[in-house]
């Protein structure tokens, strides 16, 4: 009886709150001013060494995993979209924003985990870091820990569209927690590595860790 009681009452008590949640968003949603859960996709920011984006025509384009791993993969747009998907929404800030500035933004972004890509490739002893390369010859890193993470995905879709080419089409790679520079639009090759790469913002003096900080 304790357990049936108890239970009872955990579920009664989480459908309160998961209300009163909702209530408070829907409020939210209603004050004049405040930025909406979901930013637009044209309205989300977009940073790029480039005057204008990549040309990247989804026919030429693959994704391959190479370096330290047991099988090297090439993978087209298709074989993405044929992988267990998920859709999550993930926040990206530059790494240059202000307090109240407006290089941050949040999508419900939608892809495949990166961490099924690596152990369908098979990840080597040793290896303990990523390199991502893009289509217009930028490239940065990130550990391996940061890659298994839950919320890391290879995301082609967002806000339930296909990619804008500003924003990375046809895929970028979305790390949660590190600034923008890190989530590499335009990705085609993830190489595993043993060493640290230092990658275009990275020699320019920015930082190499790149774990966003928390401000209002």
């Amino acid at each position: 009886r304790g357990t049936v009681a108890t239970w009872a009452v955990a579920t009664l008590g989480g459908r309160w709150l998961s209300a009163r949640a909702q209530e408070l968003a829907d409020l939210f949603g209603r004050v004049a001013g405040l930025s909406p859960r979901i930013t637009p996709t044209e309205d989300h920011y977009q940073i790029s060494k480039n005057l204008f984006p990549p040309s990247v025509r989804e026919r030429n384009w693959t994704l391959r995993l190479v370096g330290q791993v047991e099988r090297e993969l090439e993978l087209t747009l298709a074989d993405l979209r044929a992988l267990p998907s998920v859709t999550r929404p993930s926040t990206l800030m530059c790494v240059s924003n202000t307090v109240g500035g407006d290089l941050v933004g949040t999508s419900e972004w939608t892809g495949v985990r990166l961490a099924d890509l690596l152990e369908a490739a098979g990840v080597r002893p040793g290896a303990n870091e990523l390199v991502l390369r893009a289509a217009d010859n930028y490239s940065d890193s990130f550990p391996l820990e940061d890659a298994l993470r839950e919320g890391t995905i290879v995301a082609y879709l967002q806000n339930g569209e296909p990619l804008t080419a500003a924003h990375g089409f046809p895929a970028r790679v979305l790390v949660p927690g590190i600034y923008g520079m890190k989530n590499v639009k335009w990705v085609q090759e993830i190489e595993l590595t043993d060493e640290d790469h230092l990658g275009y913002w990275q020699v320019r003096g920015w930082s190499d860790v790149a774990t966003v900080k928390t401000m209002s």
